[in-house]
């Protein structure tokens, strides 16, 4: 006869013990906990499944399995952007020179940084002053 309800992490029934119902599992609330810390995961708190048995809080899943964020460095869980041949946190994602978030539209400078719709032809535009006002000069 199959063990229905007993907990995956000590293999012992459930009985009327409180519970956690994850990765299609029973736990016993004291032994869901991350894999990688070993700190208790409690209910309604996010998780990361990493196969039947186990699971990451989302600190560890953010540091060990996560996309890192082209500016922060940081791991990506949620909001993840990709841009510039690189993933970002969505509140990372500024434009160089402005700081405003950038949403849909977005350039890049001559060193591949993010820049808005403004800043960009703004630059362009003292760029072809500067080169204007250098061959008056000569």
């Amino acid at each position: 006869m199959p063990k229905k309800h007993c907990c995956p992490q000590c293999a012992k029934p459930i009985g009327l013990e409180q519970a956690i119902f994850a990765n299609g599992k029973l736990w016993h609330v004291k032994h869901f906990m991350c894999t990688l810390c070993a700190v208790v995961i409690g209910a309604g708190e996010g998780y990361h499944r990493l196969d039947e048995k186990s699971q990451a809080c989302d600190h560890c899943f953010e540091e060990h399995f996560a996309p890192k964020c082209h500016k922060c460095r940081r791991g990506i869980s949620s909001d993840l952007v990709v841009a510039l041949e690189s993933s970002w946190h969505r509140e990372c994602l500024r434009c160089c020179k402005c700081e405003k978030t950038l949403r849909k539209k977005m350039l890049q400078d001559a060193f591949e940084k993010p820049l808005d719709r403004d800043c960009f032809w703004g630059q362009r535009l003292i760029h072809q002053i500067v080169s204007e006002a250098e061959k008056e000069r000569f």
